[in-house]
Parts: structure tokens; C-alpha cells; sequence
């Protein structure tokens, strides 16, 4: 709490607008510095909401640089551009045009920033009249700052997010950005934009259903597609008449690793369930790599003397209180914090903050956007593990090895019988008292010729399904399904 004391002195406003002054890698640096609630107090938290990077740009050396990389496509483009950027940053800039009679977005990818600029932006930090001390200009700091402004150096990065994505885009309720092939070159990203106004403006309106929807989103990267947004901005999410919640801009994603999905799932469960016992285990799981006994033990001792910081009239949620609450005692244990756990947390302030401006939020004592939205995606979770297990790829691939399975035990039943009837097997019973008598001799037929039917079907109708259309594939793999049940009980039936 004394750097924050020592932050005061300089007034919030005065600050954010001497870095968004600097231009360049200033307004980076402000933009970076929003929600980040573990290096900020509350008073600088809100003056920095509104940073946002506007480099300028110009239309004309746009339209050139696109007829140059894409021809008469290019060309086109160019003709059908908006006069003015939808966004320009000092690593993006992009305008919106038509292809095609659809909106697109046309992105073009900036030079890397040097090491020399980082340097002089450094000096610059540090003539800032009463900057001095600051926790956030620490060396720690500015090297995580470089480390976010990496993320976006190499564009093949973010259009290989943009194309993993799209192999499940039957899994998310948000539509992502959906890129056009013909139209992508090493610098030049292409898609289609999606319809609809930038929900910042329903969540300056105070609509209460907007600040869920973004709880939705941002939870169903983190569990189902194990990413966070790194530069999570209601600005750059469009909500359609129809309610269809879409992703206009995905420059900085950054994936979480593997192994740590699962207990990222949990921390978030953890903290929205009140088990601040199971989240602080899961915290130090993400944030250390492992859960140490004294690292667990001074984290418990430090949640329990932290108290979350005042909002003024902000009713904040009790679950993104304690994420904040967290995060800044988890800071204080690993300053060194993998910056998807920092971004993830940045994430989770802002939703906060956004819940809470919301009237209709206010009005319901309690009300957690974060809360709300979860069973819905745990659900949907659930709902994609079961499909992998029962996917059809999966079930024909089962159904290719039981098929074998099956084969097999057939020829090796035919041989044993080949055995007996050649005496080749000596044993010591009459077969002539136990032969069977002709009805169970074709009972037993049936049921093994019955068996090979149904398993016949199951397999073809599983693999027509994968590529039949509606509604023929749903007729086949309810086939399916009523094979594999019949196949089931007659199994049962022949033990």
C-alpha cells in the first residue's frame, strides 16, 4: 500500500494524459496499464479506463500498400474503403471495406518496435515531472510491457489463432474472426466483420445483459479454448440484432498452457464458489508452476489480512473482489507472474468494473455477471468433452476396432471347430451327449448373423453420417445410435 500512497501524488488524469501525449509507445504503455488493478489503485484504474493507441494513418498510402500486396483484389478494396481507420495502433492498423457485397475488415501489420525505442521511451518515463518512485515504472514492469508489445511482432502468430479457432466454432457462442484466404498475405490480415454495434455502447447505456455477455466471452476463451485476450476491449466486441455476440479485433491472444487449462477451470469455480482454500492451491498452480507448502501457507496468511480496496458508489461483485484480492496477494508472493495469468486477471478486473456500472447489476443487491454466466459455460465445457468421447470420429474409429475384434473371434471360433471336428484337440467329454439339438444350434445363428447386421449398420451409418447433409445425417446417426443399442443388447443377450 505505500507505493500506492506515493501514486497519488501525481493526479490520475494528469498521468494517463502526459503517456497518451507521448504518442508511440506511451499510448501503448497506457494502454497496457488498464485494469491492471495488481500495479494501480483504484483512483488510477478509472483514469486509465479510457486509454486507447491512435497512431495516425494515411487512407491514400493504405490503398497503395493494398493494390501493391493484392492487385485488382486489392484494388477493389481500395475503392469500397472507409475514409477513416476502425482502429490504428502502433503495431495495427485497419480499415473497413466490402468484398464480396459483405463488410471486411482489411488489417495491416506495422514494423516491430526496436530495442533503441524502448530505450528512449524508458528516458522519457523518467522525466515525468513526480513519476519517480512509481511501482509501475519499475524495470519488472516495462520488461512485461515489451513482452505484451511482442505479442503482436509476428502477424503469422495472430492468424494462426484466428484459423485454430475455426476448428471449433461450433463450440463457442461468439462468433471470432472468420478470415478470407485469398485476401491474407505475410502482412495483410483479411475477415469478415461482424455485424452489429460495439457493446461499449450498451454498457455505457447501462444495459445489464451486455456485461454478461462479455463474462461469457471472456470465460469461454479461458475454459474452452484455453486463450486469453491480452487486450480485452468492449470496443472491439459487436453485439447483432439478434443478439449474436461477435469479435471485431483479436490482435493479442495469448494461449495458456495445456497442462494448466484444467486448473485455470477450477481457480475460476473456486473463487465464484466461496472455496478461497481451493483457489489460493490453484493460483500458485498457474502463477508457480506448483503449489509449495509455504507459498501456500503466506498466501492464506495474506488473503486473510487484505482487505478489497473501496469503489465509491461501484457495487463491485464478491467474485471479482476476490480475483482482485488475488491477484495482488498472489503478486506480492511471485512478482514474476506468467503474463497470461496477469492478462487473465486484467480480464476479470475489467468485467468487474463493467458488472458493476451497470444499473441493472446495481439494482439487484449481489448481482455477478461472472456468476451467472458460469454454469453456462461449464455446461458448454461438459458438452464439448462428452462430444469428443462421442464424437463420430471417434465412434467409427471404435466401432473399425470392435469390427476387427469381432472378425478375429469369428475365425477363431471357425478354427477351433475345425480342431474338434479334426480330433486335433483331446478332451475328455462324449460330444455326442452334448451336441446341440437343432432349435438352440439356429438360435445361436441368429443371434450371430443378427449381431453382424447390426454391426454392419452401425459402421456405415456413423461413417454416411459424417458427410451426409441435413437431415439425412441426423436420420443416419439416429441409425446409428439405434444399431449400436440393438448391438449392445444382443451382446448381452449371447453372455
Amino acid at each position: 500500500m505505500a507505493s500506492h500512497t506515493r501514486q497519488r501524488d501525481l493526479a490520475p488524469e494528469v498521468l494517463c494524459r502526459t503517456l497518451l501525449d507521448l504518442g508511440g509507445l506511451g499510448a501503448a504503455f497506457a494502454n497496457f496499464l488498464r485494469w491492471r488493478a495488481d500495479l494501480l489503485p483504484t483512483d488510477l484504474v478509472v483514469a486509465f479506463r479510457a486509454a486507447r493507441e491512435d497512431v495516425p494513418v494515411s487512407r491514400v498510402d493504405f490503398c497503395v500498400a493494398l493494390r501493391e500486396d493484392l492487385g485488382a483484389r486489392g484494388g477493389q478494396l481500395a475503392h469500397e474503403c472507409d475514409p477513416a481507420p476502425c482502429w490504428s495502433s502502433l503495431s495495427r492498423y485497419a480499415f473497413l471495406s466490402r468484398y464480396l457485397g459483405r463488410r471486411v475488415v482489411v488489417q495491416f501489420a506495422r514494423e516491430p518496435v526496436g530495442k533503441a525505442e524502448f530505450q528512449s521511451f524508458e528516458r522519457s518515463l523518467r522525466k515525468i515531472p513526480g513519476a519517480a518512485g512509481l511501482s509501475f515504472l519499475s524495470h519488472a514492469v516495462l520488461a512485461e510491457f515489451q513482452e505484451w508489445m511482442r505479442l503482436t511482432d509476428d502477424p503469422g502468430r495472430e492468424r494462426s489463432y484466428m484459423e485454430a479457432v475455426g476448428e471449433v466454432r461450433d463450440q463457442i457462442s461468439f462468433a471470432f474472426p472468420e478470415l478470407i484466404p485469398e485476401l491474407c498475405t505475410g502482412k495483410i490480415l483479411c475477415w469478415y466483420c461482424p455485424e452489429g454495434a460495439p457493446i461499449s455502447e450498451r454498457l455505457a447505456a447501462g444495459d445489464p445483459a451486455a456485461a454478461g455477455q462479455l463474462a461469457q466471452m471472456a470465460l469461454e476463451q479461458v475454459c474452452i479454448l484455453g486463450m486469453v485476450d491480452a487486450e480485452f476491449d468492449p470496443a472491439d466486441i459487436t453485439v447483432a440484432a439478434d443478439g449474436t455476440v461477435g469479435v471485431r479485433r483479436w490482435g493479442r491472444m495469448l494461449s495458456l498452457p495445456p497442462a494448466l487449462v484444467p486448473a485455470a477451470v477450477k481457480y475460476l469455480s473456486s473463487v465464484m464458489a466461496g472455496e478461497s482454500a481451493a483457489a489460493g492451491r490453484m493460483l500458485l498452480r498457474l502463477a508457480a508452476g506448483n503449489c509449495p507448502i509455504h507459498l501456500e501457507s503466506a498466501l492464506v496468511k495474506t488473503l486473510a489480512n487484505s482487505e478489497p480496496e473501496l469503489k465509491g458508489k461501484l457495487r463491485f461483485s464478491p467474485s471479482a473482489a476476490a480475483f482482485e484480492s488475488n491477484w495482488r496477494s498472489v503478486k506480492s508472493l511471485v512478482p514474476r507472474m506468467p503474463l497470461f495469468l496477469t492478462c487473465l486477471h486484467r480480464n476479470l478486473n475489467a468485467l468487474g468494473y463493467w458488472c458493476a456500472s451497470a444499473p441493472g447489476q446495481q439494482s439487484a443487491a449481489g448481482a455477478d455477471c461472472m456468476a451467472e454466466v458460469q454454469f453456462a459455460v461449464l455446461g458448454r465445457l461438459v458438452r464439448r468433452r462428452l462430444g469428443t468421447l462421442v464424437s463420430r470420429d471417434a465412434a467409427t474409429e471404435w466401432a473399425a476396432g470392435s469390427a476387427m475384434l469381432f472378425v478375429e473371434t469369428i475365425r477363431q471360433a471357425a478354427r477351433t471347430a475345425e480342431d474338434f471336428r479334426d480330433n486335433e484337440l483331446a478332451i475328455g467329454i462324449d460330444l455326442a451327449e452334448t451336441a446341440l439339438d437343432p432349435e438352440t444350434r439356429n438360435r445361436a445363428v441368429h443371434k450371430l448373423v443378427s449381431t453382424g447386421m447390426l454391426l454392419v449398420v452401425f459402421l456405415v451409418s456413423a461413417e454416411w453420417g459424417r458427410t451426409a447433409q441435413p437431415p439425412w445425417s441426423v436420420l443416419l446417426e439416429m441409425v446409428a445410435v439405434t444399431a449400436f443399442l440393438g448391438l449392445c443388447w444382443v451382446v448381452v443377450r449371447l453372455g
